[in-house]
């Protein structure tokens, strides 16, 4: 799994990925990190829910949901 902790995923991890973060830290958050610990963005909840509305798929990279 390419997550650092419950609180952050990087930007080459899953949607599933984040999703499984997401329900380990419940806050309905997770914050996107490049692979020198760059803030990226943020993916909600409600991120991954219209990025899957969308036709995005869970084994899709977090990339297509966050902001």
């Amino acid at each position: 799994m390419k997550l650092a902790n419950k609180y952050f995923i990087k930007t080459d991890g899953s949607v599933r990925e984040a999703m499984k973060a997401i329900n380990e830290n419940k806050k309905q958050a997770i914050i996107v990190v490049d692979k020198n610990m760059t803030l990226k963005g943020i993916a909600t909840d409600g991120d991954i829910r219209r990025g899957l509305l969308k036709g995005c798929s869970i084994e899709d990279n977090i990339k297509s949901v966050f902001n």
